[in-house]
């Protein structure tokens, strides 16, 4: 029952530059979001190969290489400044490099971003919609509102982004990834999939969104992280901070919410709860980035600039039980939308949406099957709603698949 994909474009304030010279992002970084992989003194470029193999090779962050498909790289290929002028091209520039530069490498992908009738087949254009959903989020202002021509999603016209209100996911997407990888994780604001993967030292490897969704698995970013421990959930909730992990570092410890890399690790836990072995992590941009921790079947949020956790849903309250995972679409003025792994009154289980309409503590919607699966495990959410990334592991070794309405 999950509807087309939404065909949006931005009504750009701004032209496009025909012809003109496409040259690198302005920080350097040619990497997703403000900041990009700077933090890290290290960067590795893998890409992920048939059944899951990976091939690597590091370099120096410090060189200015950039490990991203969609960059400036000592080869030449195309980035992201001069692509749109004015505000709007400003805005794209700082906040979303790495898609604005995917999709420059297409005519076809600006044509869909811009509206122009000559744009074939944008409702499946990967790198549109990264685009779109990066700019919706961080721009939206700067590059007026979208527009959609479908009927079963809503439109909000000047007041926000396009959402995905209702109905049921459908996978698009199923990637197996290399065995050596446990856990799965969605960073906001950079829009990237985090995965942890073990060895010595451990790692987390960060993609972009767009650039994966469109068959480019080359590792945008690697942290290092030499006091491994079993690592359950993680996240970047914001540019310029390390992942957050979920884990027990170091071994043998309690379980935490660790940020940093190398052995530079910080405690970021603070006034949570006790941590167990099902809690999830996960993160939301409004554009104030938040980090979200759920702690059995209470959901704590924390502004990432911040170091208070606030309580904002009791999940067993709206009569859902066996919580796995976390995936929320959070609005500026608090309205939360949760999707976990879980069971319903009366036994049906899957992937539940619960719905707080306003900030807590307001009643909930009715908690809603709207994926049967049992098998998945959500780790984050695009800020329209119309894509749930998840992850499992199966008979075939770890998976992300992405579910779509």
């Amino acid at each position: 029952m999950g509807s087309s994909k939404i065909v949006r474009h931005l009504l750009l304030a701004t032209s496009l530059i025909s012809g003109g010279a496409v040259t690198a992002c302005a920080d350097g970084s040619g990497g997703a979001g403000v900041g990009g992989a700077a933090e890290s003194s290290r960067q590795t470029s893998v890409t992920v190969g048939s059944g899951g193999d990976t091939s690597d090779s590091t370099t120096d962050a410090s060189t200015g290489s950039s490990t991203s498909q969609a960059a400036t790289t000592s080869t030449g290929a195309p980035g992201c400044k001069g692509i749109f002028t004015g505000a709007c091209g400003a805005c794209l520039e700082s906040h979303c490099c790495s898609e604005l530069a995917l999709c420059a490498g297409s005519q076809n992908c600006l044509d869909c971003v811009t509206g122009a009738p000559q744009g074939t087949n944008c409702s499946a254009n990967q790198a549109a919609n990264g685009l779109l959903d990066c700019g919706n989020s961080y721009c939206y202002t700067q590059c007026a509102a979208p527009s959609t021509t479908t009927s079963t999603s809503t439109t909000t016209t000047g007041g926000g982004p396009v959402s995905c209100t209702s109905g049921n996911f459908t996978i698009s997407l199923t990637q197996p990834m290399p065995s050596s990888y446990l856990a799965a994780g969605y960073g906001a604001q950079d829009q990237t999939l985090l995965f942890y993967g073990t060895g010595t030292p451990a790692h987390v490897y960060e993609y972009n969104i767009a650039a994966f969704l469109s068959g480019n698995l080359t590792v945008a970013n690697d942290d290092h992280l030499y006091d491994q421990g079993p690592a359950l959930s993680l996240t970047r909730p914001a540019s310029l901070h390390y992942a957050w992990v979920l884990s027990k570092f170091p071994s043998g410890s309690a379980y935490g919410v660790y940020a940093g890399s190398d052995a530079n690790l910080q405690l970021e836990t603070w006034n949570l709860p006790t941590l167990g072995q099902t809690d999830s992590l996960t993160s939301v941009v409004t554009p104030t980035p938040y980090a979200l921790a759920r702690v059995g079947s209470e959901v704590y949020e924390r502004d990432a600039s911040t170091t208070t956790w606030s309580f904002v849903a009791p999940l067993a309250s709206a009569g859902t039980t066996s919580w796995r995972g976390l995936a929320v679409v959070r609005s500026a003025a608090g309205e939360r939308d949760f999707f976990t792994q879980a069971t319903i009154s009366g036994g049906a289980s899957g992937i539940v949406e619960q719905r707080w309409p306003t900030s807590s503590p307001s009643v909930a919607s009715t908690p809603v099957v709207v994926f049967s699966e049992t098998d998945l495990v959500p780790v984050g959410a695009s800020s329209d709603g119309c894509e749930l990334y998840t992850s499992r592991t199966s008979a075939n070794g770890f998976e992300l698949v992405v579910l779509h309405r």
